[in-house]
């Protein structure tokens, strides 16, 4: 069993932390504090407007920019103002900052923090630490482009938590990251099953039942029928309880049907939702079958009699059991090595069968070796593979190695 968090993604909640900080702009006897966002990804720096009037900034030039906007293909030109002004640390020894940003009306819309930021982090920043920012409710005023940016990073990010890291500024020290509460987020418990077969067959019944969502024989089979037919087909022998999986219980074949079934309403489905699609598909078909590339396969009726014998060896087959031979081959190349095992028997005077046991394989080290080591490895494989086998079939009598 383990915890894991599930947090609620709202203001109230959960946070992400951008990098701010509160700068001090003078011009004169004009003195504002102002929030800062730092932003890697922008080409140009950014002042709003009622903040350039209340420093009384003039503009010293005018620039034309193409807009790019998420709703629009084609950018909009815009003419923009520009104003020189110096951002100042609000801490000992004041460092500062020269730039040069364009005036715009609004540079975001959205709230970066909520009232409940500074609580939570009250316990995550370190004592004595200078935060460049209060972290309070409130609007961004200047944006920083990433060419000033870079000259006003200080020193190498420190990690807070998993999620949280700590950048020193010429203005204090800048949080980046997310932040939950934890007073909010809620916790579940969940168990994982590492048993491969097991989690296949989840996986393929999971699968059939999304693609038959849409079909109206099986749309009333969902999760609730499913976990109520669980543990409907115990069995008990010998003092265990054994339940056979969903996949394979009477309850959701019933729903489900054959195999063949399954395939052909989730092709008929896959085609219904895209008849382009459809149309595309009968010319290919219709084009491979005149060329002859294509055709019916005659001989599908006769697949339900096909049989793959899936034992290694009959005791009743065998001729001698002093016939029993175990053969295991090794090989190597430059890329990996491996060896592969099987049994070989006699069934009758001259004849034989083989049977395929069991296969290991790794990949060459990333430091180059000479292959008659990597061959070596691959016989060192080999001796591990009939070491295991002698101990699984007791009636091997004799053992050969192929190199």
């Amino acid at each position: 069993m383990s915890s894991v968090l599930n947090p609620q993604y709202s203001p109230e909640n959960y946070a992400t932390l951008l990098q701010t900080a509160e700068v001090q702009l003078i011009n004169g006897c004009n003195k504002v504090i102002a929030r800062l966002l730092l932003d890697s990804g922008s080409q140009k720096s950014f002042i709003r407007n009622d903040l350039k009037n209340a420093l009384n900034l003039k503009p010293v030039r005018q620039e034309t920019l193409l807009i790019y906007t998420f709703s629009n293909r084609k950018p909009l030109e815009k003419t923009f103002e520009v104003v020189n002004l110096t951002l100042t640390s609000r801490f000992p020894p004041f460092q500062s900052l020269n730039i040069e940003a364009l005036v715009t009306d609004e540079i975001t819309g959205a709230e970066i923090y909520s009232d409940s930021t500074p609580k939570l982090l009250r316990n995550l920043i370190p004592s004595g630490c200078q935060m460049a920012d209060s972290f309070q409710k409130g609007p961004i005023n200047i944006l920083l482009s990433a060419n000033f940016l870079v000259n006003s990073i200080t020193g190498e990010p420190t990690k807070i938590n998993k999620n949280l890291f700590r950048l020193p500024t010429l203005f204090g020290e800048t949080l980046i990251g997310q932040l939950a509460d934890p007073r909010k987020v809620k916790h579940a418990s969940v168990s994982y099953i590492s048993c491969t077969e097991v989690q296949n067959d989840w996986k393929r019944l999971w699968e059939v039942q999304t693609f038959l969502l849409g079909d109206e024989s099986t749309r009333g089979y969902g999760t609730r029928n499913s976990l109520n037919d669980f543990g409907k087909e115990i069995k008990k022998e010998n003092g265990r309880c054994e339940v056979p999986l969903q996949l394979k219980t009477n309850g959701i074949q019933e729903h489900l049907g054959s195999n063949f079934e399954v395939t052909e309403k989730r092709f008929i489905l896959g085609f219904n939702k895209d008849e382009l699609l459809f149309e595309r598909y009968n010319l290919v078909m219709k084009k491979h079958k005149k060329q002859g590339v294509i055709e019916k396969c005659k001989e599908i009726e006769h697949l339900q009699n096909l049989e793959i014998p899936r034992y290694y060896y009959s005791p009743t087959s065998l001729i001698n059991i002093n016939e029993l031979q175990l053969h295991v081959f090794s090989d190597a190349s430059p890329k990996s090595f491996g060896a592969v095992a099987y049994l070989r028997y006699k069934i009758s005077d001259n004849n034989f069968n083989t049977r395929f046991v069991i296969s290991k394989s790794r990949v060459a080290p990333i430091k180059k070796i000479t292959l008659s080591r990597l061959e070596f490895m691959g016989a060192v494989v080999a001796a591990r593979l009939v070491k295991y086998l002698k101990r699984i079939f007791k009636d091997i009598n004799r053992i050969i190695l192929w190199r």
